[in-house]
């Protein structure tokens, strides 16, 4: 609805009325209240100002232990996935290799060990192993001893005999997960563990890996205790922690962080340390109260605290607040009541038409009081809707865009009228709730919209607000994600390159000493002439093996076409990416040689990003193309830096 000045000026005319004519009815009734209510009001407002603290850190702490659960679930599914991808993706190196060809069935899954034990090597982190169908160890990360042993009926500390369903693989194409408990190295404590494996037909085996419940826990603990410490520093009323043994994980001055705060006692002479161990060992949960200092402060007063036990962690988590701040604010609210209510019997004394005068002024001044807020709230939202996640556009009934986020410029890449139809937002639906957004830069975009109808800036308008949902959606549709890697190879391709590159301008945590690197394959043609397109592309999968077994997990290798391939190295210099891509390029001719019985080797081109000069990719790749036609040009088999 539509404000007009003269709907203002005729309810602030009723406003007045009202007010005098309650002014004339309560005077008497204040002359002879008002102290009684301004005690009660008093003691009311200090008990919903308790009351109202007591809820607002119970609330902050339970809202940190909601966002623990949830992390950790977050960080377990993402290193499932990751342990299902590695296995999946070995198994499906060992399924098209040439070692298939081997005749005996023996030999031939001897020989697949043997290429596994190799790509495994380097590990030790997910601790592969492999097994037969009838429960012989065939390969252990963790104890070679057992290679060899048949542990069909092995029972793990729960009694389980957890390798009879890893074999249940054998039936299943897609894989099993199996929980149980095994230690993480020769002759350690047995721990709980997920894995995940396969069955490989080909050669009659089982492969697999998991990771440990104990290191995802140890993780999370160390992640949350700097992240708590780190939000809290400028806060007046923070969240601490406290092991079980009294060392402080976190607290509101840091200095005392790692230290032993056991004998630090309370006003009474108890220790503060029992007070909420027994609370914790008691009820899980709930406030007490003691005296501790003030923040920054070596002033001690009482305190109230709502404290939590996490058993898992050896750890209780709180946050409090001091009652004598509460006794400040309620004093100073008491005396401003009381101060109130003597200016209305002076009013009362003074007379009906002083009362009206100085109400008038009162309702002129906070109309414009209330015009400047209107403006200085504008001013706050639009601040707001700038640091959004999501992107915000507020268009006119014409299309005309009154307003738009950094977000909605990223998706829509400025050029926004081509989707605005009739003077309305249209994209294309992919499903019930989700529509395809696809910009002149070619990327791809799955957002969530929702809208409604404001008035803005004086007129009639529509908000739109975007979430993208192009990594959730991209997850759960397998062929969209698919769209993203080589077909031949397995690598990330030249699409999901640009996604990488265009994500990275807008997440400066990406732009930390950033290499580009472009590879070709030399002679690459006469490989394809001379020995088949068959060896040739046996030669592309080689070098994509070698990259990926290489290369870090913070790094990243596409094909960018045909014989080219693009790697991305983080956070290390150009000397050391160029030694490490000349270790690559000699491991990556060995490897040729043994397989294919001929040399092959590659040259490259490598950069370092320099981010002030933009966000495009073309020109970096022009960039190091120019220095791979000069190792073409210098003998190949080389790296121009």
């Amino acid at each position: 609805m539509k404000v007009t000045q003269k709907q203002l000026i005729k309810n602030n005319i009723f406003i007045t009325m009202i007010l005098v004519i309650g002014f004339i009815l309560i005077s008497t009734y204040i002359s002879y209240s008002g102290i009684q209510n301004a005690t009660k009001s008093s003691e009311l407002f200090s008990t919903l100002y308790l009351e109202e603290n007591m809820s607002m850190v119970k609330n902050e702490v339970e809202k940190r232990l909601g966002e623990i659960v949830q992390e950790r679930e977050i960080i377990y599914q993402l290193e499932l996935d990751a342990v299902k991808h590695e296995i999946t993706h070995l198994g499906y190196i060992l399924s098209v290799s040439d070692l298939v060809l081997i005749e005996d069935p023996i030999e031939r899954r001897n020989a697949a060990v043997r290429k596994y034990e190799k790509m495994v090597d380097f590990d030790h982190k997910y601790l592969f192993f492999a097994l037969s169908p009838n429960g012989n160890v065939l390969k252990s990360s963790i104890d070679s001893t057992i290679q060899g042993t048949n542990m069909w009926d092995f029972e793990d500390i729960n009694g389980d005999k957890f390798i009879q369903k890893i074999v249940e693989a054998v039936d299943r194409e897609e894989g099993v997960y199996v929980d149980y408990f095994w230690p993480m190295e020769q002759g350690g404590e047995p721990l709980k563990k997920t894995a995940f494996c396969i069955y490989i037909p080909e050669f009659d085996m089982i492969i697999g890996s998991g990771i440990y419940e104990a290191v995802i826990n140890q993780e999370l603990e160390n992640k949350t205790y700097k992240r708590l410490q780190n939000y809290y520093e400028e806060h007046k009323n923070y969240i601490f922690i406290t092991g079980y043994d009294g060392v402080s994980r976190v607290a509101g001055n840091k200095e005392v962080v790692g230290q032993n705060l056991s004998e630090v006692l309370n006003v009474d002479g108890r220790r503060i340390q029992d007070i909420f161990m027994e609370k914790v060992a008691t009820e899980g949960e709930g406030f007490v109260t003691y005296t501790y200092y003030k923040k920054d402060s070596d002033v001690k007063s009482e305190k109230t605290t709502y404290v939590v036990g996490i058993d898992e962690w050896q750890v209780y988590i709180g946050m409090g607040f001091h009652t004598d701040d509460l006794m400040h604010v309620t004093e100073q609210y008491d005396e401003k009541f009381k101060q109130y209510h003597y200016t209305e019997i002076v009013f009362v004394i003074v007379g009906l038409m002083l009362i009206t005068l100085i109400v008038l002024i009162l309702v002129r001044r906070g109309a414009r009081l209330e015009k400047k807020y209107l403006h200085q709230e504008e001013a706050i939202f639009t601040q707001l809707f700038k640091i959004s996640d999501e992107g915000i556009l507020i268009l006119e009934k014409d299309g005309t865009a009154l307003y738009r986020n950094d977000v909605v410029d990223k998706v829509f890449g400025y050029e926004i009228g081509r989707f605005i139809v009739n003077g309305q937002l249209i994209l294309p639906n992919v499903n019930e709730s989700t529509f395809l957004l696809q910009n002149s830069a070619g990327r791809s975009y799955y957002v969530e919209i929702n809208s409604n109808q404001v008035y803005y800036h004086g007129t009639d308008s529509m908000i739109y607000f975007l979430k993208d949902v192009t990594e959730q959606y991209l997850l759960a549709n397998e062929y969209e994600r698919m769209s993203l890697l080589d077909e031949l190879t397995g690598l990330s391709n030249r699409r999901a390159l640009s996604n990488y590159f265009e994500d990275a301008c807008f997440d400066e945590s990406k732009q930390n000493e950033v290499l580009l690197a472009i590879i070709d394959l030399d002679y690459f043609k006469d490989v394809n002439d001379q020995y088949g397109h068959d060896v040739g592309d046996r030669v592309i999968q080689i070098l994509g093996e070698v990259f990926t077994d290489r290369l870090r997990g913070t790094d990243q290798f596409y094909r960018y076409g045909g014989e080219e391939f693009i790697a991305v190295l983080s956070a290390v210099d150009i000397e050391s990416g160029k030694e490490l891509l000349e270790e690559i390029n000699k491991r990556f001719d060995v490897e040729v040689l043994n397989e294919l019985s001929f040399n092959c080797t590659f040259s490259g081109g490598l950069i370092q990003i320099d981010w002030s000069e933009g966000c495009s990719l073309s020109h970096y790749i022009r960039q190091a193309d120019r220095l791979l036609y000069k190792a073409k040009d210098n003998g190949r088999k080389r790296i121009e830096i």
